[in-house]
């Protein structure tokens, strides 16, 4: 079936509603094209064309997508979602490792600048 989504079809579909609106928002941001159909997404994410055009009307009628035809563009509500999915799945990628500063950093410019970038850190790790 799929070989890396899960087996239960309600985690199935949330498992493709995010890959979904996580490859539809990165197409758009990319400046690949507002809209996508079920072979773009057969393309893009492997998942066969039949099940992605049934997530696809599924996300419609959640609100996430709009439809034209065969095409499918994501909604106001979809580009939202779509944003957190990206911003979720790519967290740990876009910021720095906790105690871990960049070679631009003020914090190499003046201890003063040291002690106030390691505090900031050591906020960021308390519970």
């Amino acid at each position: 079936m799929y070989p890396l989504s899960p087996k239960s079809e309600r985690l199935r579909e949330l498992y493709w509603r995010s890959e979904i609106l996580r490859a539809v928002y990165w197409l758009r941001g990319e400046g690949y094209g507002d809209v996508v159909d079920a072979d773009l997404v057969e393309q893009c994410l492997g998942l066969d064309a039949a099940s992605g055009r049934q997530h696809l009307d599924r996300m419609v009628d959640d609100g996430l997508l709009v439809r034209d035809g065969a095409w499918y563009a994501l909604s106001s509500r979809g580009l939202q979602e779509g944003e957190e999915e990206f911003a979720t799945a790519f967290s740990d990628l876009l910021k720095p490792a906790v105690a871990e500063c960049g070679p631009e950093c003020w914090c190499r410019m003046s201890p003063d600048e040291a002690e106030a970038c390691a505090g900031s850190r050591a906020r960021q790790v308390a519970p």
